[in-house]
């Protein structure tokens, strides 16, 4: 009798992947791929680009946060614009410039209006003095119906003549048929402008709300500023609602203790064999926010007060809140 062969020895035996190679080959074939219905992105051209809350692995949270974060930073800049996407980077909204004024046209309407101002102040003025003295009269001559009736008069006037101080005249009424054309073509634009970018911030908040898992929404759920958020699209505010929650993921740790853990943990991270110095800073820059977060600082008084010193020869306490 033949032993090994196909049978439960030699080549059928042979043929099956040991133990440790099965795991490395499914460890390959499955790595960043979403495991569970709910994890597969919104947005079909970044499927893969989650943010994610996981149990207390903030370190590994916080890498995958950063490169969403960048990836839905470039995708938003090539379908929806620079303005919106700078938005992201900075965590804050982008005032777009209104259009300038040709200083030439500026400077006319100015005078025009000096003079407008001018004219009506004098005329105010007047109507004052005449009131004045109707009322004079009125008081000397009580049943004088004449009198009454100039007082009623004046007083019309008066009330008119200040209500043309409030109506400068226009700056279009100093401009010649082409450049009253610009002028309404570059508001035109800039109200367009303004209303495609707040269009947009809608999109983007869309957009990242669906490149958030289950377990992440149902978290950011429970702050006190999710319904505020999602009442106005908020983009930027759910930006800094998934960072705070995939960053600090350890709230009923003892705030003391949670941060010498953050710090400890930062300062005992060294760079690991096999990993490339854009790795490593990029793991480095995740661990410091997480530290931020947590309420860690990187800096003292006496620093603080040497640097000033240095700079501007005063002490940090005595600096205007935008120099420090």
């Amino acid at each position: 009798m033949v032993k090994g062969g196909a049978g439960r020895g030699g080549a059928g035996r042979g043929t099956k992947p040991g133990r440790g190679q099965s795991k490395a080959r499914k460890s390959a074939d499955t790595a960043g791929v979403p495991k569970r219905l709910g994890e597969l992105g919104a947005c079909k051209d970044m499927e893969d680009k989650m943010f994610v809350l996981s149990v207390n692995n903030k370190a590994k949270d916080g890498d995958v946060f950063r490169k969403t974060l960048e990836a839905i930073v470039t995708h938003v800049g090539s379908h929806f614009g620079e303005n919106v996407a700078k938005e992201l980077q900075n965590r804050q909204r982008t005032v777009l410039p209104s259009p300038v004024l040709d200083p030439a046209i500026e400077a006319k309407w100015r005078a025009k209006v000096a003079v407008h101002q001018a004219i009506v102040q004098a005329k105010v003025d007047s109507y004052t003095r005449l009131l004045t003295t109707v009322e004079a009269a009125v008081a000397a001559s009580p049943g004088d119906l004449n009198l009454a009736e100039k007082q009623i008069e004046v007083a019309e006037k008066k009330s008119k003549a200040e209500q043309e101080l409030l109506e400068d005249p226009t700056v279009e009424s100093v401009m010649t048929i082409d450049e009253k054309y610009s002028h309404s073509n570059a508001r035109r634009t800039h109200r367009e402008d303004n209303h495609k970018l707040s269009e947009n911030r809608a999109k983007v908040y869309s957009l990242m709300m669906g490149q958030c898992t289950v377990p992440l929404k149902d978290k950011m759920k429970e702050d006190s500023d999710w319904q505020d958020i999602a009442d106005k699209y908020d983009h930027i505010r759910l930006l800094l609602l998934i960072e705070k929650t995939v960053l600090k993921q350890t709230e009923s740790k003892n705030p003391y203790q949670r941060v010498q853990d953050e710090m400890r943990a930062l300062l005992n991270f060294q760079q690991a064999p096999g990993m490339n110095n854009n790795d490593y800073y990029e793991k480095t820059a995740n661990r410091v926010e997480i530290t931020r977060n947590a309420g860690g600082v990187f800096y003292t008084p006496m620093l603080l007060d040497l640097e000033s010193q240095e700079k501007y020869s005063q002490d940090y306490k005595d600096l205007t809140s935008d120099t420090q």
